[in-house]
Parts: structure tokens; sequence; C-alpha cells
């Protein structure tokens, strides 16, 4: 069995030890600790033109102006799996 837990240092305490045993019970485990660059957030510009690639590339798509797509999305989500 493996778990990954990604916690700050300064939330490193006796209830996170606790929360191993609960995992792992009473087996011997390995514990490694790795230090975790921060993610690095896409700018608006960055956003602004993946959007536009993806607009390009869905261009030949025409949707019917008739369409409720807030229906359409909430119909989706009321359609069991």
């Amino acid at each position: 069995m493996q778990q990954t837990f990604q916690i700050n240092t300064d939330n490193l305490n006796a209830n996170f030890i606790q929360s191993v045993r609960a995992w792992f019970g009473h087996r011997e485990v390995k514990i490694t600790v790795e230090d975790v660059e921060p993610e690095k957030r896409p700018s608006q510009r960055e956003i602004f033109l993946k959007m536009e690639k993806h607009r390009e590339k869905l261009s030949h798509i025409k949707v019917d102006p008739k369409i409720n797509l807030s229906d359409l999305a909430n119909e989706m989500l009321d359609t069991p799996i």
C-alpha cells in the first residue's frame, strides 16, 4: 500500500503521525521527505493565449444560437453515469 501526503512543514504535528497510523495500522512503513516546488500559476495572458489556440482549433464548429447551453449542462449533471 502506498499513500502520498503533501503537507507544509508548519503543519507537521502529532495529528499527522496519527493519520499515518490510521492509514497503515501496526505495519512497518518507509517515510521519504521530498521538497516540493510551488505550483506556478499561469498569468492571465498565458490563459488567454491558450484559450485563443483552442478557439482557432475549434473555429469550424458551429453551435445553434437557439440552444441553451446552461440547460444542456444542467441536463448532463442530472444524468446518472
